[in-house]
C-alpha cells in the first residue's frame, strides 16, 4: 500500500500520477470557482440562480443567466443520452450556441408562466435528438 502514503518530498521528485492528481484537483477547483461566478444573477437583490426556476422568473432572467443555466442542465442531460443511446451523431455537441434553447424556452414559458424552466429545457433537447437531418 506504499502508493497510498503521503510524502513531504517536493512534487517534482514524486512520481507522474501525483504530478497528473495536483493538477487535475487544480483544475476543479479553478472550474468550480469560475462557475460559481458566472452563474450569479446580477439583479436587485444579487442572487445566484439555482435548481428549477419557474417560468415567471425566467423571463426576467438575463440571457447570459439563461444560457448558464441552460448549459448546467443540458451538459449532464446529454451526456447520459450519449453513454446510454449510442447515438452516431452528438446533436447537442454540434450546437454553436444554446441562444435557440433559450428562446425555445422562453416561447415554453411563455405559454405557461405557471411551469417550470426544466421542463421546457428538456423538451428542446427531446426535439433537438428527435430533429431529422442533423
Amino acid at each position: 500500500m506504499r502508493f497510498l502514503s503521503i510524502s513531504s518530498a517536493p512534487l517534482l521528485g514524486q512520481p507522474t500520477w501525483r504530478l497528473f492528481y495536483c493538477f487535475f484537483y487544480l483544475c476543479l477547483f479553478s472550474c468550480s470557482l469560475n462557475a460559481q461566478e458566472r452563474v450569479a444573477i446580477r439583479g436587485p437583490n444579487d442572487t445566484t440562480l439555482h435548481g428549477n426556476p419557474d417560468c415567471a422568473r425566467w423571463i426576467r432572467l438575463e440571457e447570459a443567466s439563461k444560457l448558464n443555466w441552460l448549459s448546467a442542465i443540458l451538459n449532464p442531460i446529454n451526456m447520459t443520452y450519449l453513454l446510454r443511446e449510442k447515438p452516431a451523431l452528438d446533436k447537442y455537441g454540434a450546437l454553436s450556441s444554446l441562444a435557440p434553447a433559450a428562446r425555445f424556452v422562453d416561447d415554453y414559458c411563455r405559454n405557461g408562466a405557471q411551469l417550470q424552466a426544466m421542463a421546457g429545457a428538456t423538451q428542446y433537447f427531446e426535439a433537438l435528438i428527435t430533429r431529422a437531418g442533423q
